[in-house]
């Protein structure tokens, strides 16, 4: 996206993604705290799913919704109301509105320049966390994760893609928009990557670090059994079977679990599962039971017992104080 002052957008903490600023300045606000982060050329941030914030050229200036902007079930096209939030009009000939704006123009902008106002060129993606990877790397990081691309060497390999994705959204050639689809997917994945090497290439101090997720998540070994328990937390796991998944002894499964990511693996299983049903209580209506059944637990009881244990609250009172909040 190309933006111009005055501009605003706010996403929702349903989803996860990242930003790759190209050019200009912003600054992005977390809902949930108020924090405030300055972002220039070269930065780059992830955001992990339950992150909701706002990205603006000025924290004063007025936000719209990433959902009314762009249709999230589609191709990221911009929405007839996305199309009035950028002084777009449709052309006329029936087709819908979105779709034929978006043809006339290189890339969106969501606001008509104005007269010596900076513009800001950002690469932006959203992620399904059902996309298969994306669940397993996201996991484990932290709400948003801000850092700098132009001084880590190993990020310098982007460049190519980063132009690849200009290229295809500037040439348009039939097929661009499934052509730009996998290439932002690829820079999403090339910046974790590249993060990964930069910042973790000697072990954390710290194994419960995002960098060590990160790792974790790229491990052969450990990879196919966190993919696994994030894809199907319901699921009655044992080490013997998350071993044999891994093609490893069960021995060497636990030993190699616990020195990438600081516990043993059904520890972080509970700990994942406490995760997603917080989300639930947070997010749906769904009951108390139905939610435990979600996350591997027969019993309410004992689903209720090991919340508690590791939240300090009931699951009833979880609820009750964080939608209060939201």
């Amino acid at each position: 996206m190309d933006l111009s002052a005055p501009w605003g957008i706010q996403v929702s903490g349903k989803l996860a993604g990242f930003y790759l600023v190209l050019a200009g300045q912003c600054v992005l606000t977390q809902s949930s705290s108020g924090n405030q982060k300055p972002l220039c050329k070269g930065q780059a941030v992830l955001w992990s799913q339950g992150s909701g914030h706002h990205l603006q050229d000025a924290a004063e200036s007025h936000v719209s919704s990433y959902s009314d902007i762009l249709d999230l079930r589609g191709q990221g096209r911009p929405t007839q109301r996305g199309c009035e939030e950028m002084g777009l009009a449709p052309s006329g000939n029936g087709e819908d509105p979105g779709k034929s704006a978006v043809a006339k123009m290189p890339v969106p902008i969501l606001s008509q320049p104005r007269r010596g106002e900076p513009m800001v060129r950002l690469i932006y993606g959203h992620f399904s966390t059902a996309l298969p990877g994306v669940q397993t790397l996201t996991a484990g990081i932290e709400p948003l994760v801000c850092f700098d691309t132009e001084s880590c060497p190993a990020f310098r390999n982007l460049d190519s893609f980063v132009q690849s994705v200009l290229d295809e959204q500037a040439a348009r050639k039939p097929g661009w928009e499934a052509v730009v689809d996998h290439l932002v997917l690829i820079v999403f994945f090339q910046v974790l990557r590249a993060f990964v090497r930069e910042a973790g290439a000697a072990r954390d101090a710290d194994p419960g670090s995002f960098t060590a997720a990160l790792r974790a998540s790229l491990d052969d070994t450990v990879a196919p059994a966190l993919s696994l328990m994030h894809r199907y937390p319901d699921r009655p796991w044992s080490v013997v079977e998350l071993a044999h998944r891994a093609n490893v002894s069960k021995s060497s499964f636990s030993e190699h679990f616990r020195q990438v990511l600081g516990k043993p693996p059904l520890q972080y299983l509970t700990e994942y599962r406490v995760r997603v049903a917080c989300q639930l209580l947070r997010d749906t209506e769904l009951g108390v039971k139905e939610i435990s059944a979600r996350v591997g637990y027969r019993s309410v009881s004992s689903f209720s017992n090991v919340f508690k244990r590791w939240t300090g609250q009931a699951p009833a009172a979880f609820r009750r104080i964080n939608q209060q909040q939201h």
